[in-house]
């Protein structure tokens, strides 16, 4: 069973953001290392509702820029 009820992703393409969202969805705390690996950043949310980011994870809330201005994003959800 998924670990997180939703998981985003920001990599530089898309094919990457689109697999590692499926890495994190089945992986456990250790895929934020594999995530890291491939130079993207990640955003869980868990079923408890809480929300964990890499380091790196774009702060889309306040408008802060993202280290590479072009990025590709993917996220996964289980309704």
């Amino acid at each position: 069973p998924p670990r997180h009820a939703a998981v985003s992703v920001v990599s530089p393409t898309c094919v990457l953001a689109d697999a590692l969202t499926k890495v994190l969805m089945a992986g456990g705390p250790e895929a934020a290392c594999v995530v890291s690996a491939f130079g993207s950043a990640a955003m869980t949310i868990d079923w408890d509702g809480s929300i964990r980011r890499t380091a790196t994870f774009p702060d889309f809330e306040s408008g802060a820029q993202a280290e590479h201005p072009t990025v590709a994003c993917g996220s996964f959800q289980i309704a």
